[in-house]
């Protein structure tokens, strides 16, 4: 019964305060989707010609200049546009993904500490050789920034493309980039502060554990899931294999949570043999 109070304590206190440092981090992330917006509107500004305005004598020389171009130029001045939005952004979103790694690991790590009883020793900090090694191959990744990029130039992408091929206008054409914009603000930053306070929250619990594994506790370890009807039978697979050793993997081969984005699962961990 007390294994199982514990279970859920561990469950209860991770969900608060991963949501805590989402809540914390949201409006900067929101702001920076805000000044990728002002960014590329000010690079796409310059393709105001290759857009028709409402007149059909324009919209017909528009047209033969597409024929003459045979539509590329459009697109790859949107390219362009777009890899200077990105080249002038990416510095900032890494800034923005690595403060919320960083309060979520340095928590993670603390919490995983008051699980475990004062004798067995242990401690953390970011300055641990692990958390080092995980910020260098994973804090603020180059291939997870490139995917918030890359999935911010398709949705505009989508835009400017049918605008072109429906001869849109130019103002007609940046109003929706601007509404997509604000679309796609709110709920793909709650996606990444949920994520990246999930994963590194995740690492920080793991790294305090191997550190006191390190010192010759045998940690055992379970997946445990929100148990409701969202979880995913991946997931449900990974709690069924019940305790298993620090480093064995899960039935989905996943060392730990979260398995995706939006994954609400997380680890428990307790010395093998005792009883709490």
């Amino acid at each position: 019964m007390i294994d199982k109070l514990r279970e859920a304590n561990w469950g209860t206190i991770k969900t608060r305060e991963q949501d805590a440092i989402s809540k914390k981090h949201l409006p900067k992330i929101k702001s920076f989707f805000r000044m990728q917006r002002d960014v590329y509107l000010k690079q796409f500004d310059s393709l105001k010609d290759l857009f028709p305005e409402s007149s059909r004598a324009t919209r017909t020389a528009y047209y033969f200049r597409l024929i003459e171009q045979e539509g590329r130029a459009n697109l790859n001045d949107f390219n362009r546009a777009w890899a200077v939005t990105e080249n002038e952004t990416t510095a900032t979103l890494q800034s923005v993904v690595l403060a919320v790694e960083t309060d979520a690991m340095e928590q993670g790590g603390d919490i995983a500490s008051k699980f475990f009883d004062a004798d067995i020793g242990g401690t953390f900090n970011l300055d641990n050789p692990r958390a080092v090694n995980w910020f260098s191959q994973f804090g603020g990744s180059t291939d997870y920034i490139k995917g918030i990029q890359t999935t911010s130039k398709n949705q505009i992408k989508t835009i400017v493309t049918k605008a072109l091929d429906e001869g849109w206008s130019y103002n007609k054409t940046a109003t929706q980039i601007k509404e997509k914009f604000t679309d796609f603000t709110h709920p793909r930053a709650q996606l990444i502060a949920t994520h990246e306070s999930a994963q590194a929250y995740e690492a920080g619990n793991r790294i305090f554990v191997e550190g006191i594994a390190d010192l010759g506790v045998i940690v055992i370890k379970m997946w445990m899931t929100s148990m409701d009807d969202k979880v995913t039978p991946e997931c449900a697979a990974n709690m069924a294999d019940g305790w298993i050793a620090l480093n064995e993997s899960h039935t989905s081969g996943h060392q730990n949570p979260p398995r995706f984005p939006g994954c609400r699962c997380y680890e428990i961990f307790k010395e093998k043999g005792r009883n709490y």
